[in-house]
């Protein structure tokens, strides 16, 4: 997905931008999410709580600043 969206040809600005704007996004639905008790289906996962998918997300969000670390302390 990153060589598709070309993730490497991205400014260091543009980035920070597309993730606050995701972070202010996700922080804005998920308490709605959660009081609604949303259920979604996901292609492989199968039915997935508003728990599940925040609890994946933040799981991703976590091995996401690893490898980012682990990308800036090699150069």
């Amino acid at each position: 997905m990153a060589q598709g969206r070309r993730y490497n040809e991205l400014s260091l600005a543009g980035a920070l931008w597309s993730l606050r704007w995701a972070v202010d996004a996700w922080v804005q639905i998920v308490p709605a999410a959660l009081a609604g008790q949303i259920v979604l289906q996901h292609a492989t996962r199968g039915r997935q709580r508003a728990e599940d998918i925040a609890r994946n997300n933040a799981h991703d969000a976590h091995h996401h600043l690893w490898d980012i670390d682990r990308i800036l302390r090699a150069q």
